[in-house]
């Protein structure tokens, strides 16, 4: 069993990460231009650990889970960069040696389950086939092993369940199925993209802690891709906020929602309601993102910004140290020179 001192450091994002990613970007190649869906973007996750991924719709957090996978779908396609999983860099290998990872070595728990789930088949033959197919087991062991998963994610009723089709369960049930089927093989890395989303709160609640559980008792590093920031706030060691394809905030998740750094950040956490602050005035964050086809110069959240100063609209900000672990893409923050320009301004 690890220490409480190296759990710690895992969770903190100092032990060895089981995922690196450094300058990944990802485009999809239109006939008229090129969407820069992720661009450039360094992560790293250890072995234990959960980072949640957060931002607006078509900030890149699901491309960059689905380039991590090389799931990109056409025309989408990974342009430079490197993923790193356990030292092997997963853009070197080929389509037979990555089907070969994809299982055992990292899975995704996908937005919509049932849509994930074949329609012609039932659930108990599906799992069961998994097994099969991914842990090399006979049929009776794959069919055993199918039931233990189950069990294993609170599925209840599961004669019922595995004799369904997907069509005849609710989404809450079809997610269990999801990751249970994401657990057979007890990967490294679990990536879940929105896994709780158009539930509702009391199925929501049940299945984060069913994958809380489950990751923190096979200490699988975890990349959770959300919009909800009680979410966040549940489940996260470190948090990484995406914009406009970039990360523009990063750190230990306690720390980002106790003290956002980056004016997105801080204008997310403002426009959602928190508990016991009833009379708390919710802020509208105004605009809408850059159309990723057409980056605006300079920083990308400038036009939205109320902090702004001219130099946002001309250069585009580093992702800087702002305070130890962690980093924010501001020109007004950390030690960014423009920062100590506004500190050395008199009041």
């Amino acid at each position: 069993m690890a220490s409480s001192v190296g759990n710690e450091e895992e969770k903190n994002g100092t032990a060895e990460p089981v995922l690196r990613v450094r300058g990944l970007t990802t485009h999809f190649e239109l006939s008229s231009h090129t969407v820069r869906a992720v661009d450039g973007i360094d992560l790293d996750v250890a072995r234990g650990q959960t980072v949640c991924l957060v931002g607006e719709s078509g900030s890149g957090k699901s491309a960059t889970g689905l380039s991590i996978l090389r799931l990109v779908p056409s025309p989408g396609r990974i342009v430079s960069g490197e993923i790193s999983l356990n030292g092997v860099n997963l853009l070197d290998l080929d389509a037979k040696e990555m089907e070969r990872v994809r299982g055992p070595e990292v899975t995704m728990v996908f937005q919509h389950p049932r849509a994930a789930l074949d329609p012609y088949f039932r659930i108990g033959d599906q799992v069961t086939e998994t097994a099969a197919i991914q842990m090399g087991l006979s049929r009776r062991q794959a069919h055993e092993t199918a039931r233990e998963h189950l069990a294993a994610v609170h599925v209840s009723q599961i004669d019922r369940i595995t004799r369904a089709y997907p069509h005849q369960l609710s989404g809450g049930e079809c997610q269990r199925v999801m990751i249970a089927m994401a657990l057979l093989c007890r990967p490294k890395l679990l990536i879940a993209d929105e896994p709780t989303s158009a539930l509702d709160a009391k199925v929501q609640s049940d299945l984060l802690d069913v994958l809380r559980e489950v990751t923190e008792e096979y200490e699988m590093a975890v990349i959770l891709i959300t919009h909800d920031i009680g979410v966040v706030e549940r489940m996260a060691d470190r948090v990484a906020v995406m914009y406009a394809g970039r990360i523009v905030e990063e750190g230990a998740a306690r720390d980002v929602l106790s003290s956002p750094q980056h004016p997105y950040t801080l204008g997310l956490m403002n426009s959602v309601p928190k508990v016991g602050q009833r009379s708390r005035r919710l802020q509208q964050l105004d605009g809408q993102p850059p159309d990723p086809a057409a980056m605006p110069p300079g920083c990308r959240f400038a036009p939205r910004c109320a902090e702004r100063v001219p130099h946002c609209s001309e250069v585009e900000p580093e992702l800087r140290p702002v305070a130890p672990g962690r980093f924010a893409r501001c020109h007004l923050r950390g030690d960014a020179p423009m920062a100590a320009e506004e500190r050395a301004v008199p009041g």
